[in-house]
């Protein structure tokens, strides 16, 4: 996994398919808390204000302890990082896989409203919803059931500036923010409310994009034969240069 903290990297690699031990999870885990520990400088004010302390890390280990899994491990650990709730702050884990749909949301008067549409994708001829159109359910849950967990990984400022940052999420889904994003079907169901106040469903194709990341490697690096290293997982500074590129996909 990466985390960014200001101009701060810290890389943790994969090196090939396997399921990580709970022991590795944890020394993980403790070297991203230990990162934080040294280069983290608002510790005071985040701990009194928003009454989160990054050393306190037990009830953390204790989940991780309990993790059937990679992914989960990563859930959990970006959850510490998004707990901070500081827009500076960022956990990636080595993945370039992605899924979208060429729809932008933003929120109004506490409604889900369609911001852009890219036409080029979305055809009017068969997606006649039209910008300002109310988002009710995607894949039968509410944007804000959809909001309040992805608010669970990545995190702003204030409430409300974490909120309409997870909604730019809802139809942009890359998995070194969330961990779960291949695991989308290949076709959203999404409910939307025209201004008629007709609440039509259509079925939109996620675009799918990259390799994704499923599990992490029990084993070492230099245990790796020359062939595998060559396939291996990009290194750390290859990794923050892709990611400090990306960009959500454009939208006319």
């Amino acid at each position: 996994m990466i985390l960014r903290l200001l101009f701060l990297s810290v890389a943790i690699p994969t090196a090939c398919l396997g399921q990580l031990t709970t022991e590795q999870r944890l020394f993980d885990f403790d070297y991203l808390a230990a990162r934080l520990a040294v280069s983290y400088a608002p510790y005071e004010w985040k701990r009194e204000f928003v009454k989160f302390d990054h050393y306190d890390t037990a009830p953390w280990r204790e989940r991780i302890r309990n993790a059937k899994s990679d992914l989960e491990f990563y859930e959990i650990s970006h959850e510490y990082i998004a707990a901070l709730k500081d827009t500076h702050t960022t956990l990636y884990i080595p993945s370039d896989f992605y899924a979208y749909i060429n729809l932008s949301v933003d929120i109004f008067d506490e409604k889900y409203l369609i911001e852009s549409i890219s036409r080029t994708s979305l055809p009017i001829a068969t997606y006649p919803f039209a910008v300002g159109d109310e988002i009710v359910t995607i894949d039968g849950k509410t944007p804000a059931e959809l909001t309040a967990w992805i608010s669970k990984f990545i995190s702003s400022g204030n409430p409300r500036a974490t909120l309409r940052l997870a909604a730019d999420y809802l139809f942009y889904r890359p998995q070194y923010n969330l961990p779960r994003a291949h695991e989308l079907p290949a076709v959203a169901s999404v409910q939307i409310r025209r201004r008629s106040g007709t609440v039509e469903t259509f079925e939109i194709p996620w675009t799918k994009r990259g390799v994704p990341l499923t599990d992490s490697s029990p084993l070492p690096p230099l245990l790796l034969s020359s062939k595998s290293r060559a396939m291996a997982a990009p290194t750390a500074d290859q990794l923050l240069r892709r990611f400090q590129t990306k960009k959500a996909p454009r939208v006319p």
